[in-house]
């Protein structure tokens, strides 16, 4: 049983799915908005393909300077995706306190996920960090979702992904999942996408991939900047082709 005092620590930031923010957020900045916790900053978009999706994310403040994000992607777009898509968004609410422990979260929600995705035929990618700002560390753990991507502020910029390849959740009812920390220090950056973004193709059927989605953003500087670079470098490279898929981009920097 959660304690009382562990309930009141933890507090809700920002949590939704497509069908609730797409319209409001593709108005805003360019579909960026931007959120301030303790010891970072965060830069989210989320814009629909259409009124029938399955993109959703989270920012959730955890206590003593540690704050959760994730982001996730229900397989599908039409009536039942978004039903599932809500009911992610509602578990997650609902056991928020447990979200400190990614890999253990993940276990548990595959569990308890797994017949309503399993009965529809559907799953659902995801990928959740723990930004810890008093220790410098991310922990991250992710399920059949693409690999975040982290910005070193020094190293002579260097790029890492990170994310193991894994099942989603639904795909099987008994799944493990890894676990990941490192060093975030000040200046770094920490990019989550849902593969609207790398997997959107141009005119010639080439994939954005990956390595434009790092090119896209390595000069950067701030985490708001860095969505706006990678949307805007998608739109020109997806010019010529119908958006089939939702577009689902979070960036956490490091501050001082």
């Amino acid at each position: 049983m959660k304690s009382e005092n562990n309930r009141q620590r933890t507090s809700l930031i920002s949590i939704a799915d497509v069908l609730k923010t797409g319209d409001r957020m593709s108005t805003q900045d360019s579909g960026v908005l931007g959120f301030l916790v303790p010891g970072f900053e965060i830069a989210v978009s989320v814009l629909p393909a259409s009124h029938q999706g399955g993109d959703v994310y989270g920012i959730i403040f955890l206590g003593q300077s540690r704050t959760a994000v994730f982001i996730g992607d229900v397989a599908g777009h039409d009536f039942s995706s978004s039903i599932l898509a809500t009911s992610v968004i509602d578990y997650f609410e609902k056991n928020m306190e447990d979200l400190q422990f990614p890999n253990i979260f993940y276990k548990k929600a595959n569990r308890d996920l797994y017949r309503s995705f399993s009965s529809v035929g559907r799953f659902f990618t995801t990928a959740l960090c723990v930004l810890d700002a008093e220790n410098s560390m991310v922990t991250y753990s992710s399920a059949g979702h693409p690999p975040a991507l982290i910005f070193r502020s020094g190293d002579n910029g260097k790029i890492e992904a990170i994310g193991e390849k894994m099942l989603p959740i639904g795909f099987e009812k008994e799944l493990s999942f890894p676990l990941t920390d490192t060093h975030f220090g000040p200046g770094d950056r920490i990019m989550m996408y849902t593969d609207g973004i790398s997997s959107g193709r141009n005119s010639d059927n080439e994939e954005f991939g990956m390595d434009r989605i790092a090119a896209s953003s390595s000069k950067c500087d701030g985490a708001r900047p860095s969505v706006k670079s990678l949307l805007s470098a998608h739109d020109e490279f997806c010019l010529d082709t119908p958006e089939i898929d939702d577009r689902t981009i979070i960036c956490v920097m490091r501050k001082d």
